[in-house]
Formats: structure tokens, sequence, C-alpha cells
């Protein structure tokens, strides 16, 4: 049976109840630093009013990068540890019923930050998905989505890694950048079957504080203005892998990521932790594989190869496609002579989709 985990409201500013099995506690972030005007933490009196991206956040005391501008952190002082986010690629959404979406940007974004200015409105549902996967590597805070249609958006998701689960660093951070309604969101991992892998996580974004504030302005669907500048709440929820009861026995079953949106969902973007995702095995590049020096032998097995292995994830392995071996780095030095048919692999069982063939002689034939 599947166990539904909530959160529930509380005083605490950054420590969050989780219902359920087990002892996980999805936390709110406790501070965001964005590129607005070059610098911005959430502390600050200034209310953005443009695209801004998310640069680092506060989580559990310490703060991370999210590979956007590290350099920007370390201009103004902050101590960081270093991550990689991106945005979860969502690439349609429901757009019935219309009348309910709204879409919010900086209020500065169409050209008047004091009331309406020009906007153009989106032409289908990949147009409007867009807004939840712009700007640098998909963290914009100045553009998003604001009551989104009730019901289910499903995302492919791939090689989850098990190191990352309770390891201190967030694996998604979920934005909320409007008062939040009654309704509550929910976030579950799917199997290639469609069947829940781990928990449900419910989240009650009313019992979540916010870190500050930025000024926007809404537009209905069809492109006309709703109100702006309006002063509005950003909340940030940071997610591991353990909140959502995954351990190294299941994780490697998740296909899909759902989110089952309340129908009063505001968010700028949901963001994935790029390491704790892994690289899609459609990246494993296994580019060359070259003879260093032959074996010395016919029956020494001190051939020396050299691969070229990039976009995955290290360490890296050759598997012997007529033998079924793998050879870890560690081997690529002792390899009888022979003729042999090799994959790349990683380090999260990716192979690659091309083979290379290679014939190791020994000095003795030369």
């Amino acid at each position: 049976m599947r166990t539904q985990r909530t959160i529930l409201h509380v005083l605490a500013a950054a420590s969050l109840i989780v219902s359920g099995t087990g002892d996980a506690a999805a936390q709110a972030v406790t501070e965001v630093f964005t590129n607005y005007q070059g610098f911005w933490q959430s502390s600050s009196a200034t209310l953005p009013d443009d695209h801004h991206m998310l640069i680092g956040f506060t989580y559990d005391g310490v703060t991370y990068s999210t590979g956007v501008n590290d350099q920007a952190l370390t201009d103004n002082s902050i101590t960081f540890t270093e991550g990689s986010f991106e945005a979860l690629n969502i690439l349609k959404l429901s757009t019935t019923p219309v009348g309910q979406y709204r879409i919010f940007q900086g209020a500065a974004v169409d050209g008047d930050a004091s009331g309406e200015g020009t906007f153009t409105a989106p032409t289908d549902s990949a147009a409007m998905a867009s807004y939840l996967t712009d700007g640098d590597q998909g963290l914009d805070f100045g553009t998003g989505l604001a009551n989104i249609a009730g019901g289910p958006t499903r995302v492919a998701v791939s090689n989850l890694q098990s190191s990352a689960i309770n390891d201190g660093m967030p694996d998604l951070l979920w934005t909320q950048m409007a008062q939040p309604n009654a309704t509550n969101d929910t976030l579950v991992f799917l199997d290639e079957s469609g069947q829940p892998v781990g928990d449900s996580l419910v989240v009650d974004w009313a019992g979540i504080s916010s870190v500050g504030n930025w000024s926007s302005d809404f537009f209905n669907l069809d492109g006309s203005w709703v109100s702006g500048p309006d002063p509005k709440p950003i909340r940030v929820l940071a997610i591991d892998f353990h909140d959502l009861a995954l351990t190294s026995g299941v994780i490697g079953d998740v296909t899909t990521v759902e989110i089952h949106w309340g129908g009063s969902s505001d968010p700028a973007f949901i963001a994935l932790n790029s390491e704790s995702f892994g690289v899609p095995c459609d990246q494993l590049t296994f580019s060359g594989l070259q003879l260093v020096s032959a074996a010395s032998s016919p029956a020494t097995a001190d051939a020396t190869i050299s691969p070229t292995i990039s976009n995955g994830n290290e360490p890296y392995s050759l598997i012997s496609i007529l033998t079924g071996d793998t050879l870890s780095s560690s081997e690529w030095s002792t390899i009888l002579p022979g003729r042999y048919v090799m994959k790349a692999l990683d380090n999260s069982d990716c192979t690659s989709s091309n083979s290379i063939t290679i014939s190791i002689p020994n000095r003795a034939c030369n």
C-alpha cells in the first residue's frame, strides 16, 4: 500500500513535519540568492521586478549554489557549497479551464514597472509550459504560471542516484510565487508501469514560510492584463529522495515523476539537482578506443588500451560485447591480445549506444 506524506502547518520557519512512515522532514528554503541587478538576496527590502535567476539558496543552515553564477556568490562574500540545479523539463500542460490560468512575470518585464505594458499571450500548451523552464538552466524567478489546472503532469526522469538519498543536499526544489490557497499539491515517483515507487508527498504551501517578496504583473491566457505591480511572497521547498521513502533498493525503478497540481499552484519552476538525477543514458558518449601498447606475448595480459568516454557518470568501464566481461579503468592496461568489440559503461549502468572494435596484437607477431 502506498503511504501518503503530508506537510502540515507549523509555526517554525524552516522545519516542516511530514506524516507517514520513516523520519523524513522536507524543509523550507530559508534564503534565496538571485542575479537581479547583479546580486540580490531575499532578506533584502528590494523587490525584484524583472527576470532574475536562482543562483543559490540556504537549506538546513547550508548555502548551496545552483551553478548559474557561482562567481556572484563569491564576489558578495557568500560561503557556499557548489551545486548544479536545472528546471524539470515540463513540456506541456493542460490548457483547460482557460479562465483559471494566469501568467505572472516581473512587473518590469513588460516594459512598464508601474502598470500594464506589452505582453504577448502564449499560443499553445508548449508555450505555456515554457514559463516553467525559461532562463539560465530554467531557473528564472521572474516568470511562471498561476492557478495551474488541477490534475497530473508526468515527466520522464532517469538515473536517480542512490548516493543522493539523505546526503544533506536537496534533490528537488519546488517554488510557489504567489499567495497559497487551501488546496495541496502532490509529488510522487513512478515506475515504468505507472505504479508508485516509495511514498507520495503532499505539500501544504500555506504551512511553508516565505523567504521574501517580489513585484509581479499577472495576465490572462488571452493576453489581457489582470493586475500589477503586486508584491507576492516567494516560497521554496527543498525535497530529498528520502522524503519520498526512496531507498537504494527501489530508486532504480523510477522512470517518471508525477506532479498532481491542486488547482491553485503558482510555480516559477521545479528544479532538479543535476547530480542526484545523473546524466541521461543517451548523453553517454563513447567516441574513441585506441591501442596504447601491444601484449608482450600471446598469453600475457599486459596490453594497454585507452578509451575516450564523456558526459556520463564517472567512473567509466568497458564491456566486451563478445564475452560480457566488464573492464574497469584499472584493467585497461591488463588486456590479453585478441579482437574485442567494446561498449562504454558508466556508474549509472548506462551503456553507450555505439560499439567500437579493436584488435590487440602481441609483440611476438610484430
